[in-house]
């Protein structure tokens, strides 16, 4: 019957069939990775309106490379993403790219088109670099650089273009990107956190319909050997009080004897096993 395949397959020792198509951290992680790819793809590709109007403002050397590398990088998430292979590192190296841009961003741009510029164009590709942050880092360097790398990009467009740009309109355009930033961090963080519930519980149930199942089986089988024993200790009892030759009846008594032993130690190890 249907009812006793997963007690087979646990008697073998094989592992009870989880559900079909289950919620768990591997599935959500998939779901995550692929998404947070594309996105950064799509989102990137939407910028380069913005950031070919502001080439001209950049060394080329400068240029050629992050574009090289930042968009290479955000290819490889999406690659990653698919075949589920290394979605780590890829994020990882998007958003450290991205800390190296910003870094290298005041050296790269010219000094006469700092006051032609409108904003730079690394804020367009901020929300990529944190979203890949969430998904590549633990959640405190996630939280941390999700609030020091836009902070860190309105302090240097404020040094480099002082008189500009105001403060107050750095600020409100860093705080934009925080909030932006840490809604994804949520999001990532209360899926993987819900996720990990999901697998506790499915796998604190399985372990205990195992040990239920096993204990099961453990005492069918008792009930089974208890009837055999108990079935030969009478069969030998009555043989010995049938029979007239004492040799005969002592062998008897001693094979009941025996027989209750047996007994005896087979419920003491069943108890042994249970507890």
């Amino acid at each position: 019957p249907p009812s006793a395949a997963p007690v087979t397959r646990a008697l073998a020792g094989a592992p009870p069939r989880t559900p079909d198509n289950p919620i768990s951290l591997a599935r959500i992680e998939t779901i995550l990775g692929r998404g947070a790819g594309a996105f950064g793809l799509l989102f990137a590709l939407q910028s380069l309106q913005v950031i070919s109007g502001q080439l001209d403002a950049m060394r080329p050397a400068w240029s050629i490379a992050f574009l090289i590398v930042f968009f290479g990088s955000l290819v490889w998430t999406c690659v990653a993403g698919v075949i589920r292979r290394g979605v780590v590192p890829a994020h990882a190296t998007v958003a450290l790219v991205f800390v190296l841009a910003l870094a290298t961003w005041p050296f790269a741009i010219v000094p006469e088109a700092l006051a032609t510029v409108p904003q730079p164009f690394l804020y367009q590709e901020l929300t990529v670099a944190t979203t890949c942050a969430a998904m590549a880092f633990r959640l405190w360097i996630a939280v941390i650089y999700t609030g020091a790398v836009p902070l860190g990009l309105g302090f240097l467009e404020v040094v480099l273009r002082h008189g500009v740009i105001t403060p107050l309109d750095s600020f409100l355009q860093v705080l934009y990107s925080i909030i932006l930033g840490g809604s994804v961090l949520m999001i990532v963080t209360v899926l993987r956190q819900a996720a990990l519930g999901v697998d506790w519980a499915q796998g604190t149930a399985l372990t205990r319909y195992s040990h239920a199942v096993r204990q099961h089986a453990t005492e069918v089988e008792r009930v089974q050997v208890d009837a055999i024993v108990h079935d030969s200790v009478l069969t030998t009892l009555l043989s010995a009080a049938r029979t007239v030759d004492p040799a005969a009846r002592t062998l008897a008594a001693t094979m009941a004897a025996n027989a209750m032993g047996h007994l005896a130690a087979a419920e003491q190890g069943t108890d042994d096993d249970a507890s």
